[in-house]
């Protein structure tokens, strides 16, 4: 639970210093369960997510930030209702001022009120807008000015939500709140001790004191919050371990202290609550986000108090609560589509790749059988012209051929005569229609190829590998900055578009759903992609090569960007990019190219290939016309008929210059 009661304050508080006197301009919905207020003027609009599930939450949006939170980026809807509601929002609120913004004490619950509107929509009444983080689903409730409910999203069944009731705040938690537990202490220090018999945690490890005290503090008052409840714990034991000094000898946790419920201890952990109470509600706060330490710092959670973290994260202080909010929930809603995302593009590659692999079984044993198909006619003949000396029950015949020659024909004993020349008769058929049919191989061939072309791009870009030849295969890590947190999520964003692209061609294929009816997306992938842009290189002579990513931009490449004297390139036997070698049309028509950018774009086309780092690989290249893309055949397989293969050294030949510093794509038609 990042999104703490600590937070919350910490928000209303800087929404309310925001906010007040602006009017509310527009209300958005966004993928998922999200609505987004604009509030203005228009020249400097100030942006608020109000966040449902699965990470409900309140914070104030940076405009460059909508980018990550678009449709197309997300690739997702918007929940079945919640632009209706967002509709109801904007014609009862927009144009109105805000008055303020609050919350209730200890929960995770935030207040809009809005002033009367005058002019021609005239409402004299100060109609209120919350949002409720807490108790699950979260909700956003429209009240009218004698805070009737008017609008409920989700919509509620229970009788507090109940349209025209008057709405009264969500049922209080189970427990104290911070502030009611140090006025009854004795509730806390009266509990039943856990640290005499530790109950093993799930993975059978007995909890640390820390742990301990940390899961009793949550017990006893659970609006505290995980992060501030073991910062209390934290802060409590390090008192005790610095004012006392084991005996010699004597055994010792991590922390210092062998019994997590002395009263040494829990008198620091009265003063450390003490200390951590008296932030709410005004602060001062310390908003910032928890990071790991490692890169690529993976956001792990948020606060709004001073805490400490251990050796394996980093705290990165934001200067407004409504960033480190914002970098939470950006991260956590990028990663769970991702997540989602890759589950099912990987389920559809695996099933896809396992019914072609079978086919092109079958059919590969249909072609071998057609081989035979006039040694089945003959010997259903012969069974034919030799049915009175068979037996019914025989294993096996032998009769003279038509050469004069013995031949011995394998019967199957449960089938009389006859119907065992019939069966012959039939493999005969079925051996002739798959010699006719010699086309359907090659073709499960090619998809089988294409599917796995698709496997090997969906690693390249799940493994976030660079595509930058260099010296080093990886740039240098960053520095634990929000900063470089954004970019991470900036990367994450186009890794979920990279991802469209994959599923939109395996839809376009077949192998994975198509839009549904009325408009409505059972996958994303029928959404409109981003144009494909082909990376770009510059060879040592000057001449530019481009390289596909995907199958999209390998289409576009191959069949669309290429010129007919342009040199393409491919690693042999394996997936990988399609690479370009653009040849300049006037000046070089009607001679070689150059050697030396030749061996460059084959290098990159082991690069950017399932052979990357072997020190020796085949490389297939020919002429641009000479491309083409079998009829029925999935975007971005291509056939050629003429071609010649090239043996390159990877170690001695260098690799072309990097993208241009423009990040330009292919352009230059």
């Amino acid at each position: 639970m990042a999104y703490d009661t600590f937070l919350t304050a910490a928000t209303a508080a800087e929404l309310d210093g925001l906010l007040r006197g602006r009017t509310l301009l527009q209300v958005e919905a966004l993928p998922g369960r999200d609505l987004r207020l604009v509030f203005g003027p228009r020249r400097e609009p100030v942006f608020v997510v109000l966040a449902g599930e699965p990470f409900p939450c309140v914070y104030r949006s940076r405009p460059e930030s909508g980018r990550l939170l678009a449709p197309e980026t997300l690739l997702e809807d918007p929940a079945p209702g919640l632009g209706q509601f967002a509709r109801v929002l904007e014609a009862r609120l927009a144009g109105r001022g805000l008055k303020g913004v609050r919350h209730l004490p200890w929960e995770r619950v935030v207040e809009f009120a809005f002033s009367p509107r005058e002019g021609l929509r005239q409402d004299l009444r100060t109609p209120f807008l919350v949002h409720e983080a807490a108790p699950k689903p979260a909700r956003v409730v429209l009240l009218d000015g004698d805070r009737a409910v008017a609008a409920t999203w989700p919509p509620a069944e229970d009788d507090r939500l109940t349209r025209g009731a008057v709405y009264s705040p969500p049922p209080a938690r189970a427990g104290l709140s911070p502030a009611d537990l140090l006025q009854q202490w004795k509730t806390f220090t009266g509990a039943p001790a856990e640290a005499g018999s530790p109950e093993p945690d799930g993975c059978g490890r007995t909890p640390s004191p820390l742990r301990r005290l940390t899961r009793k503090l949550l017990s006893a008052a659970p609006a505290l919050g995980p992060v501030a409840a073991e910062e209390v714990a934290r802060r409590a034991l390090a008192a005790v371990k610095g004012a006392t000094r084991p005996r010699p000898g004597a055994p010792r946790t991590v922390e210092g202290v062998e019994d997590a419920e002395d009263a040494e201890v829990l008198t620091a952990l009265r003063r450390a609550l003490s200390d951590m109470v008296s932030l709410y509600p005004a602060g001062p706060w310390s908003p910032a986000v928890i990071v790991s330490k490692a890169p690529p710092h993976a956001v792990l959670d948020v606060t709004a108090v001073p805490v400490e973290v251990g050796d394996r994260s980093v705290l990165l202080p934001s200067r407004d609560v409504g960033r480190a909010l914002e970098t939470w929930h950006l991260s956590r809603r990028l990663e769970s589509r991702l997540d989602a995302v890759v589950v099912r593009t990987r389920r559809t590659l695996r099933s896809a790749l396992r019914r072609t692999r079978r086919k092109l079984d079958r059919r590969t044993a249909d072609q071998a059988e057609a081989q035979r198909a006039e040694e089945f006619r003959l010997k259903g003949e012969l069974l034919l012209a030799n049915l009175s000396r068979i037996s019914r029950g025989a294993r096996e015949v032998t009769v003279t051929d038509y050469d004069g020659r013995p031949l011995t024909i394998t019967l199957d004993p449960r089938l009389t005569p006859t119907a065992n020349a019939r069966r012959f008769f039939d493999r005969y058929r079925k051996a002739r229609r798959a010699a006719s049919r010699a086309d359907l191989l090659r073709s499960t061939a090619d998809h089988l190829a294409w599917l796995e072309s698709v496997a090997y791009d969906l690693d390249q870009v799940l493994a976030h590998r660079g595509v930058e030849p260099g010296a080093e295969d990886a740039p240098a890590p960053a520095a634990a900055t929000l900063a470089a947190v954004t970019r991470r999520l900036e990367g994450a964003a186009e890794t979920l578009v990279e991802l469209h692209s994959i599923e939109r061609a395996l839809a376009e294929a077949g192998y994975a759903a198509q839009p549904g009816p009325g408009g409505r997306q059972t996958t994303a992938a029928g959404r409109r992609p981003r144009r494909p842009t082909p990376l770009r290189f510059v060879t040592a002579d000057g001449l530019t090569v481009l390289a596909g990513r995907t199958a999209r931009e390998n289409e576009l490449l191959s069949l669309k960007l290429a010129r007919p004297d342009d040199l393409w390139f491919h690693a042999r036997g394996c997936p990988g990019s399609h690479v370009l070698l653009r040849l300049d049309p006037e000046g070089r028509r009607g001679q070689a190219p150059p050697e030396r950018s030749v061996l460059q774009a084959a290098a990159l086309a082991v690069h950017l290939s399932a052979r990357r780092g072997e020190a020796k690989a085949e490389v297939d290249y020919t002429e641009a016309r000479h491309l083409r893309r079998p009829k029925g055949a999935p975007r971005g397989l291509v056939v050629y008929d003429r071609h010649r293969t090239l043996l390159v050294d990877t170690t001695k030949v260098p690799l072309p210059a990097p993208p241009h510093p423009d990040g330009g794509g292919a352009e230059d038609r």
